[in-house]
């Protein structure tokens, strides 16, 4: 199965990769790819994305922190941001899944055959409609990963679509939405959603051919606890924010590799947008976190875990969205529109055939200057 689901998946990721956010590491797919296997420095960037559970680490600390047992469907619902059921690409990619074809060789093909400029772009988004991995990944949907979707959005802009977006997965969580609710319905009945998040949401899923979908549709690839699973969704989008590959805060911490390293508390600076990054460098502030690593006072963790423990204690959305504006998500006084990030911008490099080329392990010094704001 995770062989089927990694021919399915990592074409649709290859296929956008230059304009794609994804998250800390998590292994929902895969895992047996040799990323020394795939000559494409970026294509191998990429999937070195599956090659840990950082995600897993992060959503076990906070419900220990929190005192609360972690329930097999919220673990779903925390893989399900990078891997959702409701998507099914696999007719766009056949020109690479020759059965002499190595595994590398697939990758290398995906990611040469279809590196599309933005018309393009532009064209296969309007056709393929689903959620991602086409669209949280690569295109209007990067909020899932609390990354903008586009160079310049403003920062108030994101965030107004990711507290969107929580207060639908929490409602979903709650119950007040259940798995049959038609999605593009809720703008005629918003079932207890602001109007305006009730509309957008529905816009989502605006194409005709997802018109009928329903809740259970989008978040259930099998049998399984719908409240538990969109809550696990919601906290892969927290658990992303803090991540120095997905969004600037204000801080003066950075690790040893020079990835800023953030309290629960850091106000946002910038949202930044995977177009234009560099997949290792991505990657590299996505390995596991030293606030993961060695427990301290402040760390995300404590902020996942109020989350946890509301939720587990049946707060409100007005006590969530109140944890998630002044806590997660608060701006700082001056922020930026969304950009990939002065270290993690992709530069040009004549391919080498000859050099195998080792991924880094830090960012370069200077970066050390990005943790100030």
């Amino acid at each position: 199965m995770r062989a089927l689901l990694l021919s399915l998946f990592a074409p649709a990721a290859l296929l956008l990769a230059s304009t794609c956010g994804w998250a800390f590491k998590l292994q929902p797919v895969g895992g047996e790819e040799n990323p020394g296997a795939i000559s494409d420095r970026q294509a191998a960037g990429f999937l070195r994305l599956f090659t840990s559970d950082v995600h897993e680490r992060i959503t076990r600390r906070a419900y220990e922190q929190a005192q609360v047992t972690l329930p097999a469907d919220v673990m779903a619902g925390v893989r399900w941001n990078d891997n959702p059921p409701a998507v099914r690409l696999a007719p766009l990619f056949g020109g690479c899944q020759a059965s002499d074809m190595r595994r590398g060789e697939q990758m290398d093909c995906w990611f040469s055959m279809l590196r599309v400029d933005r018309l393009a772009l532009e064209t296969v988004m309007r056709r393929e409609k689903s959620i991602a991995p086409l669209r949280s990944h690569f295109g209007d949907m990067q909020f899932l990963h609390a990354m903008a979707p586009r160079a310049e959005e403003p920062a108030t802009r994101t965030l107004e679509k990711i507290l969107r977006w929580c207060e639908f997965t929490y409602a979903v969580a709650r119950g007040d939405i259940g798995p049959r609710v038609n999605v593009h319905g809720l703008r005629d009945s918003p079932l207890g959603l602001e109007p305006q998040t009730a509309a957008w949401v529905a816009s989502l899923f605006g194409a005709p051919e997802k018109q009928l979908w329903r809740v259970g549709d989008i978040f259930l690839a099998r049998p399984g606890d719908l409240r538990l699973v969109a809550f696990g969704t919601l906290l892969h989008l927290v658990e992303d924010s803090y991540s120095a590959s997905h969004v600037r805060r204000e801080t003066l911490r950075a690790q040893a590799n020079a990835c800023p390293s953030y309290q629960a508390a850091d106000a946002v600076v910038e949202f930044h947008t995977y177009a234009e990054q560099d997949t290792e460098k991505h990657a590299l502030c996505d390995d596991p976190p030293d606030w993961l690593e060695v427990p301290r006072e402040g760390s995300p963790v404590d902020v996942i875990a109020a989350l946890v423990r509301a939720y587990h204690d049946g707060a409100g959305w007005p006590v969530v969205k109140r944890i998630l504006e002044e806590d997660v998500f608060r701006l700082a006084e001056r922020t930026h529109g969304a950009r990939a990030g002065r270290c993690f911008e992709r530069r040009a490099e004549i391919p080498d055939t000859e050099v195998v080329r080792a991924p880094p392990i830090m960012l370069d010094a200077s970066c050390r200057n990005e943790i100030s704001p």
